[in-house]
């Protein structure tokens, strides 16, 4: 059974899925595994981008903050 609703944007979704598979029917599918790895990497990957761009904007609009205030 795949996931439904807002679910299938979450990794554990498809691990869990797949373990309950196994548990169940003696079956493990590949597939579900594989878009939990993917959806994980994906994840990863906007966090590595991300993170460490956030400090550098946080001092350029604190920075611009405080010299637009009054003289």
């Amino acid at each position: 059974m795949p996931p439904t609703g807002g679910a299938e944007a979450l990794p554990p979704t498809y691990v869990f899925e797949d373990l309950r598979g196994v548990l169940l029917d003696h079956v493990l599918r590949a597939d579900l595994m594989l878009t939990g790895l993917a959806i994980n990497s994906l994840l990863f990957a906007a966090t590595a981008i991300s993170l460490p761009r956030s400090p550098r904007r946080r001092k350029r609009s604190a920075i611009s903050w405080v010299d637009c205030g009054p003289t």
